[in-house]
Formats: C-alpha cells, sequence, structure tokens
C-alpha cells in the first residue's frame, strides 16, 4: 500500500463489507489497485459500520475498483462507489445548497462529519460514475 496522498488521489466507498474484514482483505478483494490508504469508519462505540474508504492512486485504479462493484468478499455482495470530499463548504450550507451546486449531476448522495457542536465540517458527495464526478467538478 502506497503512503503518498494527494488531491488528485480518488476516493471510493466500499459498503456491506463483513464487520471484521480487514487492510488485507480490502487489498485483496481490489487486487490489481493501487492503494494509498484505507480507512474504516465506525460507530460511536467504535464498532465497524460495514463501510470504509479507499483512496487510489489514478483514475485507472478507480476504474478497475468499480468493476468489483457487487463483487462477493466472503457471503457479502459489497457496493463500491465513487465519492468526492467537499472540504471548505460554508458552516450555514445545508443539503439543498449542495444539491443546487451538483444540480447537473443527476445521482448524488450526501453524508457530513460534525463538529462537537453539531456543525457540518465535511461533506462527502457520492455520485453514480467518475464521470458523473467529473462533470460536477467542472
Amino acid at each position: 500500500m502506497s503512503s503518498s496522498y494527494n488531491m488528485n488521489n480518488f476516493i471510493l466507498r466500499l459498503r456491506d463489507l463483513p464487520w471484521n474484514t480487514s487492510q488485507n482483505a480490502v487489498q485483496n478483494f481490489l487486487h490489481g489497485c493501487k492503494i494509498c490508504q484505507i480507512q474504516f469508519v465506525t460507530n460511536d462505540q467504535d464498532a465497524s459500520t460495514g463501510e470504509c474508504f479507499v483512496i487510489v492512486e489514478t483514475k485507472d485504479d478507480i476504474d478497475l475498483a468499480k468493476s468489483f462493484d457487487k463483487k462477493m468478499m466472503g457471503n457479502r455482495a459489497i457496493s463500491t462507489s465513487f465519492t468526492m470530499r467537499m472540504r471548505g463548504v460554508p458552516f450555514d450550507a445545508g443539503e439543498k445548497e449542495i444539491f443546487d451546486f451538483f444540480s447537473p449531476v443527476v445521482s448524488i448522495r450526501l453524508e457530513q462529519e460534525n463538529t462537537p457542536r453539531g456543525k457540518p465540517l465535511i461533506w462527502y458527495a457520492e455520485f453514480g460514475s467518475r464521470k458523473e464526478a467529473t462533470e460536477a467538478m467542472t
């Protein structure tokens, strides 16, 4: 796994993972992808949510990783999607403003990480394809 990360890397979201999935299991599942980082999502009790974010190096890696969508890991069909991390979003911006910002893009799913005071700190916009995400950035 590469340790280099920059803003040109791509983020893939994996969902429906078995609860005990390890970094090695994710690397084996996404065989052939140049992975920079894997971040598992946990709940307030530090238990796995069955999701992780995988940062890969190139567009080719994202395309390859997307080809694993609905492939099996054990007895689970794993969902993969292209995700964009949004920073610098105004604190008073809500879902409507972000949907409006990406209005030409048809399929978008939003999630947020909050500050201790409950204000959105980071938004994640999930797109149906790399093409949609690329269009959203232009």
